[in-house]
C-alpha cells in the first residue's frame, strides 16, 4: 500500500515538472506541508477589454452554445453534482442545495451559457452582474462590467476547445450588450485554465496569495501587482504579509 502510494506521488510529481513546470512541484508540496496548519492558496485576476475588437473561436467539435432557460436547470445540476466531490459539496452547498443555488442565481439576473453536443450539455459557465463574496476577497462590479466564472467541462469533452469557443460566446454577448469590461479569475497554478483564458485575450493582471490559519482568525495576505480592483480583500491589507486579525 505503501509502496503504490509512494510510486504514485512519484509518477505525479514526474509529470507536474514534465507538463507543467518545477515551481509549480514546489507550490503544491508547499500547499500540501502547510494543509494540516491552513489553508495556502494563490488566485490570478484577469480582465478583457470589451472595447476591442473580438475574434470569433470555435471548438474542434460540432457544438452548439447558446444561454440557459430555466428549463435547463437539472442539467445544468447535474453537471454540477459531477464537478464536486461529496466533501466540497457539501462546503460549497451547505446553505442551498445546488438545483437551490443555480435557481437563486437566475433570480438575481444572471446569465449561465451552455456548450451541448447534440442534446447532452458538456459545459456550463456562469456570467454575473452583482457584488461576488469569495473566501478572503470580494469582486464589486459597475454598471459597465461583468464577471466571467464557475465554468465547468464534462471530463469526456476536454481538450476539444470548449471552455475557450464557450467563453469567446460569452465575450461576444458581453460586448453587443454594451459591456465594456470582463473579469475572471482563477487558482495561479492552474497553468491549462490560464493559458486558455490567455488564447482568447485575457489580461492576467494580478494575483492575490493568502493563508488562512485553521481555528483562527488571522489571515495572511499578500498583493501581487496591486491595486487588483475591483478584487478587493475582505479586510485592509497591504503588501508584504500584514496580519489580519
Amino acid at each position: 500500500m505503501i509502496k503504490s502510494q509512494i510510486s504514485w506521488l512519484l509518477r505525479e510529481g514526474v509529470n507536474t515538472i514534465r507538463y507543467e513546470g518545477i515551481h509549480i512541484l514546489f507550490w503544491r508540496m508547499l500547499r500540501w506541508g502547510l494543509h494540516p496548519l491552513g489553508d495556502l492558496r494563490a488566485i490570478t485576476f484577469c480582465r478583457k477589454d470589451l472595447t476591442q475588437p473580438l475574434e470569433e473561436k470555435h471548438a474542434s467539435i460540432d457544438l452548439t452554445i447558446c444561454p440557459a432557460t430555466e428549463a435547463d436547470i437539472d442539467r445544468i445540476a447535474e453537471l454540477t453534482e459531477l464537478r464536486w466531490s461529496e466533501q466540497q459539496k457539501k462546503r460549497l452547498f451547505k446553505e442551498k442545495s445546488i438545483k437551490e443555488t443555480i435557481v437563486q442565481r437566475f433570480n438575481q439576473g444572471n446569465i449561465c451559457f451552455l456548450g451541448k453536443v447534440g442534446l447532452e450539455v458538456v459545459h456550463y459557465n456562469w456570467i454575473f452582474f452583482h457584488k461576488m463574496d469569495y473566501n478572503q476577497y470580494y469582486l464589486l462590479l459597475r454598471s459597465s462590467e461583468a464577471l466571467c466564472d464557475d465554468g465547468f467541462t464534462h471530463p469526456n469533452w476536454r481538450g476539444k476547445g470548449v471552455h475557450g469557443a464557450v467563453n469567446n460566446q460569452m465575450l461576444r454577448y458581453l460586448q453587443r450588450s454594451g459591456i465594456r469590461t470582463a473579469y475572471t479569475n482563477v487558482e495561479s497554478d492552474n497553468l491549462s485554465s490560464k493559458k486558455g483564458l490567455r488564447r482568447v485575450g485575457w489580461d492576467c493582471y494580478g494575483s492575490l496569495v493568502y493563508f488562512d490559519i485553521y481555528g483562527s482568525k488571522k489571515i495572511w495576505m499578500w498583493q501581487i501587482h496591486p491595486p487588483l480592483d475591483p478584487f478587493i480583500p475582505m479586510k485592509s491589507t497591504q503588501k508584504g504579509g500584514d496580519t489580519i486579525s
